[in-house]
């Protein structure tokens, strides 16, 4: 009697393994199926391919609007369709066409960047969502944004009420020359001629 139990246990055993066994190997193929095909989807799918992702704008001014086109190829198996093209602030404005760009064929992203307000080094990005994978793809502009007035400081650096200093020095140049004059009697010195000469010279832009 206990042979015959034992005979059964062994066999129920036998076959809860063999199942068992059945089913990790049915999973394992289920699961390899499945990579295959997410492999063979990803080959069918479409791909951005810029001529570039960066873009410097270089020295600009305080209120200049630029552009740029980033041009890009689809060199994927299926159209590329872009949903939306968001830019990082309201300063970055993105242009685009959602109609779907064949394989092989070329598209453009456009960029306005509007610099009023925006003095200093400047980094902003546009963020594209696509049917890519991944799905999305940043691109990124850069700019050195110059202070008009600080531009016109430095290109008349003392300029003070109006008056440029520069103007001030020819007054100040001729105010010492008459009054040289004035205490020698109407004979000044060559070194106050020479004076009032460097000072028209060195201003002449203000004749």
């Amino acid at each position: 009697m206990k042979n015959i139990l034992t005979i059964f246990v062994a066999s129920i055993l036998f076959i809860s393994c063999s199942d068992a066994t059945s089913k990790i190997k049915n999973f394992e193929t289920e699961d390899i199926k499945l990579n295959d095909s997410d492999i063979f989807s990803q080959n069918e799918l479409p791909i951005f391919s810029f001529e570039e992702e960066e873009w410097n704008f270089g020295p600009i001014s305080d209120g200049d609007v630029v552009d740029h086109d980033f041009i890009f190829t689809n060199t994927g198996k299926a159209p590329l369709i872009i949903s939306s093209a968001q830019g990082s602030c309201g300063c970055t404005v993105p242009k685009y066409s959602n109609e779907p760009i064949a394989p092989g064929s070329t598209g453009v992203i456009s960029v306005q960047f509007n610099s009023k307000g925006k003095v200093g080094s400047q980094e902003k990005t546009v963020t594209l969502s696509a049917n890519t994978v991944p799905n999305t793809k940043i691109l990124k502009i850069r700019a050195s944004v110059n202070n008009i007035d600080v531009i016109k400081e430095i290109e008349n650096p003392f300029s003070f009420g109006g008056k440029s200093l520069k103007e001030k020095e020819i007054q100040k140049a001729l105010k010492r020359f008459n009054l040289a004059a004035k205490r020698s009697k109407g004979k000044p010195s060559v070194l106050e001629y020479e004076t009032l000469a460097r000072a028209y010279e060195q201003n002449n832009d203000l004749l």
